[in-house]
């Protein structure tokens, strides 16, 4: 059996591509799942550099089976947690301003898409002028590059100082400060990673004097994934993908990830 391995932690030049993996045979009440695709996560380079992390677990029953093995491989995830932030934490309406940090993530993407279904204004950001354009193709109407903007001021400045609905934050410790100078009086607050670093500081008296709603919130349950899984087979959902590796070229394919320059997920396919 064929798959990519770690024997150590370390950098990129841990992962090993092997074919003389042994084949697990399931035990009573077990079973074998053949894996056609898979798409990289953030977490991945954390878990290959030693730090903590947790292997998510999806339940497959309704992945859509008429669907490319790629796109599918792509939405899973990254949409169900975006789904729970937009709708079922952040309870995003018609007409509410939403800030996205990081477009071109899987996550990111993934919201802005959801965001764009309800028909409230989507603010993204990105470090990379490219991808903000490529943003705007999407529906977003807002486009903010954090390399040289002050992301909370200029919203601030664009909104007359109301300040934005909703910001939806991946990013931790450095986006922190800037989330909360765009977040509007009773504002919501969603966060579900901390890739720049988990602390953060805040005044306390802004959270009780504008009366912020400050939430977390990681992938979701059965009835969400359901409800994401309805939309992607009517077609209302496309989940895009930047690239795809075959397993062989595992470490191509996190060599992209670690760089930053994907617009999508990152695809490796086991063929047969």
């Amino acid at each position: 059996m064929r798959g990519l391995t770690i024997s150590a932690h370390g950098g990129l030049d841990q992962l090993v591509y092997r074919t003389d993996l042994p084949k697990p045979e399931p035990k009573r009440g077990e079973i074998r799942v053949r894996v056609k695709a898979a798409a990289l996560n953030h977490l991945d380079l954390f878990v290959i550099a030693g730090m903590p992390g947790v292997v998510p677990a999806v339940n497959a029953r309704s992945i859509p089976r008429d669907k490319p093995v790629e796109q599918a491989a792509a939405f899973t995830l990254a949409t169900l947690t975006a789904w729970r932030m937009v709708v079922t934490r952040a309870r995003v309406k018609k007409g509410d301003n939403v800030l996205i940090w990081g477009i071109g993530g899987g996550v990111a993407l993934a919201a802005l898409e959801i965001v764009r279904s309800i028909g409230a204004t989507a603010w993204v950001t990105s470090h990379s002028d490219e991808k903000l354009a490529l943003a705007r193709g999407l529906g977003a109407e807002n486009l903010l590059n954090y390399a040289t903007t002050d992301v909370g001021k200029e919203i601030r400045a664009r909104t007359g100082k109301r300040g934005v609905d909703v910001v939806l934050d991946t990013v931790g410790e450095a986006t922190w400060p800037q989330s909360l100078g765009a977040l509007g009086k009773r504002g919501r607050l969603v966060t579900c990673g901390a890739t720049s670093g988990p602390m953060v500081q805040m005044d306390v008296r802004r959270l009780f004097w504008n009366q912020w709603d400050i939430m977390g919130s990681t992938m979701g349950n059965d009835a969400e994934f359901d409800a994401i899984t309805k939309e992607y087979r009517a077609g209302h959902f496309t989940p895009l993908v930047d690239s795809v590796f075959d397993i062989s070229q595992g470490r191509q394919a996190f060599e992209r990830l670690q760089s930053g320059q994907q617009f999508g997920k990152i695809v490796v396919r086991i063929p047969e």
